[in-house]
């Protein structure tokens, strides 16, 4: 070949040698865009086939192109898909010999890809294998689109959530707030995106408990989706929810109750309900109404988790246990033992067969249904339960549980019943004892010196249960608050007390306090 023909073949290769690299470069995408189709519709072999043929393609770019690693990881998903297992590890060695991804702008076009696949192995659970491809998409994002772009934002969000979702909280606050500062700079002040970053960073301090940071943040979410979506949308009501449980955890039930009302009037008008995800609300809002004593309006909000729980789960799931035990208890504290006899038997059938057999709900179970038998007057069937609720306790928490001193406590007053007195005061103080090392002003202690006042006064013991009562009394009103109904039934039973000895107008002051608060509760009632 003479040099002309030299000289044409060098210019030839200098003009055709970029634009093979273009086409081969357009092929390996073409495949990879392929292969991540395949894997969202559960076709690992067809994956697997396109990711091999993407790798050859890669392999032409040099051992250190960002675009081999990216395929290999791609790769070895999929054979960890299909359990292969020896395959997976040879490419996990061959990929960490690989710098991480510096460049990217050139990738742009598959970056959605590798976001999409990042979100399914999210939703599957699979954060070891989401987390690289959200961050190559984070990466090629920044380098194409700058930093402040909406897809940035987004890849921040989503990568934070993954952290978030491992309790990784200190990884994703600052991936949450560049967020949140992207979109609050590049986006209307009230658009929803903003709203959703508010919301993310408010759950996330919700999480490290920082209940002051969180709160401004859920109330700018709010406000923000009631602007956009109006005030009956279900964002709106999730928005509701997620304030409410911040008020629940701090004990602020005055912000708490409005809150969830409102939301469950939004899932009323969308005939949502009965819907799963109303459960957890009901289940909040009814035991903020018990823990006030407000029995009547928790029982219909039990009623309905029960009924949500047994339409959603199997028969035998444990949350159906926990749902007919909550709502057993509610029965035994407004005194309709045969409705909570019923509930607390499938509750502890249910607990028996699907957990092992010291589990420690097995012991509140037992406890629970040997509570209505007492009251019932079926004092042999209560027996075993009460020593099966105690041995558990022993055995799972120790001799100095609170829990235990409960429980002793229930037994003393079934033994005060079966006519063993000596036995029962024993017990019963043993218990307390127990109760008050733990927490001497606590509701189970008020109500232990409650319940034995009321025992002694059937006995016609009154000098023994006048000192209970009053000591009740004071407990319930300096921690319970002066309004509150546990308030209310022991005025009641100290006033039966005092008419029993001849002090009538004592007697009569008691009883009118009493009306006094039970009227407050039934015009409140009535207004909802």
């Amino acid at each position: 070949m003479n040099y002309k023909h030299w000289l044409l073949a060098g210019i030839l290769c200098s003009v055709f040698w970029p634009i093979a690299t273009l086409a081969q470069d357009a092929l390996w995408k073409a495949y990879i865009a392929a292969g991540t189709k395949a894997v969202e519709q559960d076709r690992y072999d067809g994956a697997e086939m396109l990711f091999m043929a993407a790798m050859k393609e890669a392999e032409g770019f040099g051992e250190q192109d960002p675009r081999l690693a990216i395929t290999l990881r791609l790769l070895m998903n999929v054979y960890g898909d299909q359990k292969k297992t020896a395959q997976a590890s040879q490419l996990q060695e061959r990929l960490l010999r690989i710098p991480v991804l510096s460049s990217g702008a050139e990738l742009l076009d598959i970056a959605a890809n590798l976001d999409n696949l990042a979100t399914r192995y999210y939703n599957q659970g699979r954060f070891d294998d989401a987390e690289p491809l959200y961050r190559w998409a984070l990466t090629v994002r920044e380098k194409a689109l700058g930093l402040d772009h909406p897809e940035v934002a987004a890849n921040l969000n989503s990568l934070a959530n993954l952290y978030y979702k491992q309790e990784k909280y200190e990884a994703a606050e600052p991936l949450y707030t560049q967020a949140l500062a992207i979109r609050e700079k590049i986006l209307s002040p009230g658009h929803l995106d903003i709203a959703v970053s508010l919301n993310n960073l408010a759950s996330l301090y919700y999480k490290q408990e920082k209940y002051e940071a969180a709160e401004p943040l859920y109330t700018q979410a709010l406000a923000i989706r009631e602007q956009a979506l109006g005030s009956d949308h279900l964002e709106v009501a999730a928005s509701l929810n997620s304030l409410a449980i911040l008020y629940s955890d701090q004990q602020k039930y005055a912000r708490v109750e409005p809150l969830f009302l409102r939301a469950l009037d939004i899932f009323r008008k969308h005939d949502l309900l009965e819907a799963p995800r109303v459960f957890t609300m009901l289940n909040r809002l009814a035991g903020i109404y018990r823990s006030q004593g407000r029995y009547d309006e928790a029982e219909p909000l039990y009623q309905m988790v029960t009924t949500i729980l047994q339409k959603a789960l199997e028969p035998e799931h444990p949350y159906v246990a926990s749902g007919l035990n909550n709502l057993g208890m509610i029965y035994l504290l407004r005194k309709k033992y045969n409705e909570a006899e019923s509930v607390l038997k499938r509750a502890l059938e249910i607990r028996i067969k699907v957990l092992s057999s010291d589990d420690l709900n097995i012991a509140v179970s037992s406890n629970n249904l040997a509570q209505a038998y007492y009251h019932l007057g079926k004092f042999d069937q209560a027996e075993p339960l009460n020593i099966k609720a105690m041995e558990i306790s022993r055995q799972k928490v120790g001799e100095e549980s609170p829990t235990l001193g409960w429980y002793m406590k229930n037994y003393a007053l079934l033994q005060f019943a079966q006519g063993k007195p000596d036995q029962a005061e024993l017990l019963f103080q043993k218990g307390l004892t127990l109760m008050r090392a733990k927490d001497p002003d606590s509701r189970e202690v008020a109500t232990s010196l409650y319940e034995l006042a009321e025992l002694y006064q059937r006995q016609e013991k009154y000098s023994d249960a006048e000192p209970l009562y009053r000591q009740a009394l004071e407990m319930r009103e300096r921690t319970l608050g002066p309004d509150h109904l546990d308030v209310t039934a022991t005025l009641e039973s100290y006033a039966t007390l005092l008419r029993k000895t001849n002090r009538e107008q004592d007697a009569a002051d008691l009883d009118s306090r009493a009306q006094a608060i039970r009227a407050k509760y039934t015009q409140t009632s009535t207004e909802k």
